[in-house]
């Protein structure tokens, strides 16, 4: 997947990883890499990826778009 830029100042994503067990699927958060910014505390990679590419009204455009269907 394919990340967003941070959408406080624009900066690069960065995975930091809190697994200590290097065959475990990595757990950890993303990062502004400008470190000025919000951190996405996450369980996985995946979700962590997930967090980081939502944007405020996110649920609201998919709300509407159900709606229009």
């Amino acid at each position: 997947m394919e990340l967003k830029p941070c959408p406080f100042c624009g900066g690069e994503a960065v995975f930091v990883s809190t697994s200590e067990v290097p065959d475990e699927t990595p757990r950890g958060f993303f990062r502004c890499e400008n470190m000025c910014c919000e951190q996405c505390h996450v369980r996985s990679k995946d979700e962590a990826e997930a967090a980081w590419n939502r944007r405020v009204g996110d649920d609201l455009m998919e709300r509407m778009e159900d709606d229009g269907k």
